[in-house]
Parts: structure tokens; C-alpha cells; sequence
């Protein structure tokens, strides 16, 4: 069985990067209401099959949540399904922060209906959208 070491969090390199990125997701789990007070009847679900690529939409009264999932081992150029308005990208596994090679996804991003995107392999995108 596996187990977790948790001293490996106070290690320098990938093992402290992961541990930094799952309490940065636990974090706006909990701050970003869409995320936090989940409900069915305010998600919707995409997938582009084909790239490997997962979309789930979140919304709350306040704001709204676009989660892009990229389970494909090449970066690929894809028409996302973002929904008409004005996101800013709040994570990006891809930042060279996160021990990435660097996205090229902007820090806000503007859609009619969909977005070409150039999502990178294993890579996961949070973009949010106010509603008020």
C-alpha cells in the first residue's frame, strides 16, 4: 500500500512544488464559491475525447468557474467550449511556478462561445468569471 511521507514537504524541488499545488487547490476550493457549494443543477460537463481533453463549468450567483483537465502526453491546439465573457486565469499547472515549462495561456482570456487554446500535456487550467 502506498503512504504518504510528509516530510517531503518541506523538500526543495517537484516534491514541494505538488504539495504547494494541492493547497493552492484546496485554497480556491474553498474561497471560489462556484467550486465550493457544488450542485449539479450549475455544472456542466464537456469533453473533447478525441485530445483528451475533460471541461467542467461551475457557477454560482456570483461568479463562475471553467476547469480544463489535458490528459493527453503532447501539447495540442483545441477549440474550448469557454462561455461568452471575460476570464482570468486564477491556475495554470503549466506555469513554470508550478514546475511546468511555461503556458502561453494569457492572464485574462476574452470568448464569444469558444476558445482556441494551446493546452499543455498532463496540464490542468482554472479560468474564473464574475457575474455581477
Amino acid at each position: 500500500a502506498a503512504r504518504l511521507n510528509h516530510d517531503l514537504r518541506h523538500a526543495r524541488g517537484p516534491h514541494r512544488s505538488l504539495w504547494e499545488f494541492y493547497r493552492r487547490l484546496i485554497e480556491l476550493r474553498t474561497r471560489v464559491r462556484a467550486l465550493a457549494e457544488p450542485d449539479k443543477s450549475r455544472m456542466e460537463v464537456a469533453g473533447l475525447t478525441r485530445l483528451r481533453i475533460g471541461c467542467l463549468h461551475h457557477w454560482s450567483r456570483d461568479e463562475e468557474a471553467f476547469v480544463i483537465f489535458h490528459a493527453g502526453d503532447k501539447t495540442v491546439s483545441a477549440a474550448i467550449p469557454l462561455p461568452a465573457g471575460r476570464w482570468v486565469k486564477e491556475l495554470d499547472s503549466g506555469d513554470t511556478g508550478w514546475g511546468g515549462t511555461g503556458s502561453g495561456i494569457p492572464s485574462s482570456v476574452e470568448s464569444s462561445g469558444d476558445v482556441r487554446m494551446e493546452i499543455l500535456p498532463y496540464s490542468l487550467l482554472l479560468l474564473l468569471k464574475n457575474r455581477i
